[in-house]
């Protein structure tokens, strides 16, 4: 594979501004968004790039499976697919956790077996801790902070928190550690935003110009444009990125 060199043209440092109406620079505008909306254009990016790789490995394939390897193939295009799906987690867990709360005092309730449950294992307490790791529209965002505010100002006055809803019970082996997780601040470390917009801004047309490796496997995970959109997605929560399969 031949190197390839491009001209850095990337400012030292661009400001974020909610003020894009005077850029004239479609790169500069991706920099300068702020990041909760930056990381929705990275989640439209690559929720569209998967699409297209979709149909032209799959449908365009036949619907037949000729590479079943993780570098060029398949199994590549399947992590992306799960990377993909995980987005869409956070929307069913809203609109569930809603749908119990039938406009009660906590904006979000659910369930298990019938009980409505605080702790970590299967309680409030390990869903608050999911959906603090996942990028929320500003609406739910604030019913998850709905849901900090509902477990603290019913608390024990001991200070300790009961297992269940309406319980005198208090939490311990079903997550108190896990509560004391989802309560405490869960800092994000951004990175790679100028790259990704970068890719975003400017990825087609050097693709086109040839530029940018396109060839032999171009929409496979580790060659193509799977891995472009497996690191859109991963920017949408940067803290949470890791190395596709890494887990194996």
């Amino acid at each position: 594979m031949a190197d390839r060199f491009f001209p850095n043209e990337m400012p030292d440092f661009v400001e974020e501004s909610s003020d894009q109406s005077g850029s004239g620079d479609s790169l500069l505008s991706l920099l300068a968004s702020p990041y909760p909306a930056a990381s929705q254009r990275f989640l439209r990016s690559a929720l569209d790039l998967k699409d297209k790789i979709v149909r032209e490995t799959w449908r365009g394939g036949g619907r037949r499976v000729k590479d079943f390897t993780l570098y060029t193939g398949s199994l590549g295009t399947a992590f992306l697919l799960f990377k993909a799906y995980q987005g869409a987690i956070a929307k069913e867990m809203i609109l569930d956790g809603k749908r119990l709360a039938n406009k009660g005092s906590c904006p979000l309730m659910y369930e298990w077996h019938g009980k409505k449950y605080w702790g970590a294992a299967h309680g409030l307490a390990g869903i608050l801790h999911v959906l603090m790791d996942m990028n929320l529209k500003a609406e739910d965002l604030e019913s998850v902070k709905g849901i900090l505010r509902y477990m603290i100002q019913n608390r024990f006055p001991s200070g300790n928190y009961p297992s269940s809803e309406g319980s005198t019970l208090i939490i311990s082996c079903i997550g108190v550690m896990g509560l004391l997780v989802s309560l405490s601040p869960s800092p994000k470390l951004l990175r790679a935003k100028a790259f990704a917009c970068f890719l975003i801004d400017k990825a087609d047309g050097l693709i086109a110009e040839g530029k940018m490796h396109g060839r032999d496997h171009p929409f496979s995970l580790f060659e193509g444009q799977g891995g472009m959109a497996y690191l859109l997605l991963d920017m949408v929560n940067p803290s949470e990125a890791r190395f596709p399969a890494y887990e194996i």
